[in-house]
């Protein structure tokens, strides 16, 4: 992932990939017959690493704020902390790769988001509040993809608050 933060996807050779990864390029092309696959394959890692991390607060005790604010700053501190090498990849996330569906990818992040709201207490209003909060969390994604120096852990930790301040949420 780092020689695609450094210099693009598009400029990002197999050899070079070889290279900073250590090993040969036969054995690269063993393993990923071409870039894509190699995108493709760190897509639906970061795909299933979102998903397993929202699916961890979910599945907890605590309250839907506890659940709500908890994922939100410790996602947002996890992507300040490895803005340059994640950038690049969520800029993919956003666009689709290799045709990946965005539909099927919405629709289980809107599930996951849905069970966050949810959790153990399986609130009445968790669609609703599921199709918030994923809005919310894309939008700012998105910002921060875009905007040089945006505070995404800030501002994801801010809305998460907000977001439960306004809907009346008691803890």
């Amino acid at each position: 992932m780092e020689s695609f933060a450094s210099t693009g996807i598009a400029d990002t050779t197999m050899d070079r990939i070889a290279e900073q990864a250590g090993i040969a390029r036969a054995t690269l092309f063993k393993h990923f017959p071409n870039k894509n696959t190699i995108v493709t394959t760190i897509v639906e890692l970061m795909d299933a690493d979102l998903l397993q991390e929202i699916e961890k607060y979910a599945a907890s005790e605590r309250s839907v704020i506890k659940r709500i604010t908890g994922f939100f700053a410790e996602n947002g501190g996890h992507l300040q902390s490895r803005e340059g090498v994640l950038k690049p990849i969520v800029a993919i996330l956003e666009q689709g790769w290799n045709e990946l569906p965005g539909e099927e990818r919405m629709l289980r992040l809107h599930l996951a988001f849905t069970s966050l709201a949810a959790g153990p207490e399986q609130r009445k209003d968790a669609e609703t509040l599921g199709e918030i909060l994923l809005g919310t969390y894309l939008v700012i994604i998105h910002k921060w993809r875009i905007n040089k120096d945006y505070p995404i852990a800030i501002q994801l930790a801010s809305a998460a608050n907000l977001i439960c301040t306004g809907l009346s949420i008691e803890a």
